[in-house]
Parts: structure tokens; C-alpha cells; sequence
């Protein structure tokens, strides 16, 4: 069973988890909490590991 369902209208989709069903949310409102750090760079993203990974580029 997965108890974690998305409200968005429409949007039939559930998770196991509630930090899963989190990181879905953001597909609907656009989120990107994970902001590069570096100076000059405004680079956001949905997801700490694609933060972790563009920062290696810096």
C-alpha cells in the first residue's frame, strides 16, 4: 500500500514514503530548494544529488 498520494488535481500518483512523495511535489509547483552555494552561480535543483554533482563542475 502506499499511503502518501499527491493532491494535485489530476494527479493519481502515490508513494511509499512521504520524502518521495515530497520530491514529486516539486514536479507540480516547480521547487528547487537546493541552491549552488558559488558566487555568480543561481543554479537551483529538485534534488540534493544534482546539486552535489554540478558543484564537482565549479
Amino acid at each position: 500500500e502506499k499511503p502518501h498520494t499527491c493532491h494535485f488535481t489530476g494527479c493519481l500518483k502515490s508513494f511509499i514514503d512521504s520524502s518521495s512523495l515530497t520530491r514529486h511535489l516539486r514536479t507540480h509547483t516547480g521547487a528547487r530548494p537546493y541552491i549552488c552555494p558559488h558566487v555568480g552561480c543561481r543554479k537551483g535543483y529538485t534534488r540534493r544529488v544534482n546539486l552535489t554533482k554540478h558543484m564537482e563542475r565549479h
